[in-house]
């Protein structure tokens, strides 16, 4: 049963890393340039980061720290994040660098999609960092 309930919690992990429900026009403001940016310059590190295999540090460097924490940490998270999952974050990741994200500035949301994406990649901007995310709304105080 706990092992049931272990899956059930990555799945959910793994939905947040990779889907997202928040889409919005792109802008053009000075805010979308600079969040634009930001998120475009924190891609390489990640895919360093992945393909390095820093799996633990990955998770707590770039994972919205309230799923790390309500998931039981990284080393929990990690358990189930296996080699297919790495692989298309990683995939995703990079395909990312491609192209701009959808910007919803006032939940500062950041959604990646394109038509060869395994799913969209999502991330939120939490205080002055931009963390993967699935949907700000499941996760409480947005």
């Amino acid at each position: 049963m706990n092992k049931l309930k272990l899956m059930k919690k990555f799945n959910k992990l793994f939905l947040f890393l990779f889907l997202s429900l928040v889409f919005s026009s792109c802008s053009t403001s000075k805010e979308y340039a600079i969040d634009w940016t930001e998120i475009r310059n924190e891609l390489q590190p990640m895919i360093n980061m992945l393909e390095m295999g820093l799996y633990t540090d990955f998770l707590n460097t770039y994972v919205d720290p309230r799923l790390v924490h309500l998931q039981g940490g990284a080393s929990s998270m990690l358990a189930d994040f296996d080699a297919t999952k790495r692989s298309e974050l990683l995939t995703t990741l990079k395909q990312a660098k491609e192209i701009q994200p959808f910007i919803d500035t006032e939940k500062k949301i950041a959604t990646f999609d394109g038509e060869n994406f395994i799913r969209p990649l999502a991330f939120q901007k939490i205080g002055d960092r931009w963390y993967l995310i699935n949907n700000a709304n499941q996760i409480e105080g947005n």
